[in-house]
């Protein structure tokens, strides 16, 4: 497990080289750094997150990566801004009942649309419990979508 503070002031220069200012904060839930980032100003919080958190997926890479290569040892991050993962959890399972509801009053599967790994894996946890329809992903690298499908 890496320094606490070691952490912090890896997170806090790679954000000033980014030119943004902001309050970083660490929490371990499990075997899981949780990384908080609060920008000072507003308008920085979308370009930390970007498309889909697509630039938030990328901070929190970059910093594994040197991380990795300050310790030796990959450290196992979940990098937040402004609380915008739990926001879009909530979005994605809402989007799975959307959808789950569609499969079901069709009866035929749903193919929604192109999706990060991570944001495949909270509709397929949303929906493992479910007695009436499945999830499943098909295809390959950035052509792989999750599909919806009712249970027969």
């Amino acid at each position: 497990m890496i320094d606490k503070k070691v952490l912090k002031a890896t997170a806090e220069d790679l954000l000033s080289d980014l030119q943004i200012v902001g309050k970083i904060s660490i929490d371990q839930q499990d075997d899981i750094n949780l990384v908080k980032i609060t920008p000072k100003e507003k308008d920085d919080a979308p370009l930390l997150i970007g498309y889909h958190g697509e630039t938030l997926a990328s901070f929190q890479l970059i910093l594994g990566l040197i991380l990795f290569k300050k310790g030796g040892e990959w450290v196992k991050l979940s990098v937040d801004v402004d609380g915008y993962k739990e926001k879009r959890e909530v979005q994605l399972k809402a989007m799975a009942e959307s959808f789950a509801l569609q499969a079901i009053s069709s009866g035929q599967p749903v193919y929604l649309p192109l999706l990060s790994a991570a944001d495949r894996r909270v509709i397929h946890v949303s929906l493992q419990d479910r007695s009436d329809v499945m999830s499943e992903s098909e295809g390959e690298g950035e052509n792989r979508r999750l599909v919806i499908k009712p249970k027969s």
